[in-house]
Parts: C-alpha cells; sequence; structure tokens
C-alpha cells in the first residue's frame, strides 16, 4: 500500500513539476494566506463618516484605499460598514475589526471573529461574485 501512494505522489509531482507548479501551492497549509482573497469589484467600506474603496478582501479582513491622512493607526479598533454593489443590489455587511497595516494610502484590518449571520452575508457576496463572472463570460 505504501507503494502505491508514492507512485501516485510521485506522479502528481511529475505533473505539478511539468505546469511549473510546486505541490506546496496545492497545500492550503503551507499557503502564506489563510483565506482566498477577492479583488476587482465594486466595493466600499465605511470608517466613521468617512467612505473608500476596497482593494480586496477575503474572510479574514479588508484592506482598503485612504487619504494619507486617515488617522488610522495600527492597533485601532474599528467598526466596518462594507458595501459591495451587484446587478442585482446591494449586500452591505457590518462588523468589527482591528487595524493590522497602515501605508500611506492604505490599510489593512483584520476582522474580528465572524458571526454565523455575516458567514451567511459574505457566502451570498461570493455567490453574487461567481454570478457575475459567469454572466461576463458569456457575454464574450
Amino acid at each position: 500500500m505504501k507503494w502505491i501512494k508514492k507512485q501516485i505522489g510521485d506522479g502528481m509531482q511529475k505533473i505539478l513539476s511539468f505546469l511549473h507548479i510546486g505541490i506546496d501551492r496545492w497545500n492550503a497549509r503551507n499557503s502564506r494566506r489563510k483565506y482566498i482573497r477577492h479583488g476587482g469589484l465594486h466595493a466600499e467600506v465605511a470608517v466613521g463618516n468617512h467612505v473608500y474603496s476596497i482593494r480586496d478582501w477575503s474572510f479574514g479582513g479588508v484592506s482598503f484605499e485612504t487619504a494619507p491622512d486617515a488617522g488610522l493607526a495600527i492597533g485601532d479598533k474599528v467598526f466596518l460598514s462594507l458595501r459591495f454593489r451587484f446587478l442585482p443590489g446591494t449586500i452591505t455587511v457590518q462588523l468589527p475589526a482591528q487595524v493590522i497595516r497602515t501605508a500611506k494610502s492604505d490599510v489593512t484590518a483584520e476582522f474580528a471573529p465572524l458571526s454565523v449571520t455575516v458567514r451567511r452575508e459574505f457566502a451570498r457576496i461570493i455567490d453574487s461574485l461567481n454570478a457575475e463572472k459567469f454572466m461576463e463570460s458569456q457575454a464574450a
């Protein structure tokens, strides 16, 4: 049985090597990111009275563009309102987060543990993203 597993593993390694893909890329435990990032969408985040464009987001956090004087610092606890725009309408998700990275015009915030309701809303957003991508692929 061990011989069969080794042969399968060696075969997979050869296929991935031929495609110039390392085996570790397929192993989620070795991935640098915990969640898949989603970018290139029509979305914004409101922090207090300020609204910013979202660069990308995942189930773990969000990265967004800010003004250089946004006043957000690493460690700040903030309440975010994320708005995703789709053809049928807008999906809004509100949740607490903590700023983990700042740059001149970019802030990254990590979400607090997600509630079941927020997870459902994120699943709706993913479904809407996939539907839009499918519709775009059919129009071409």
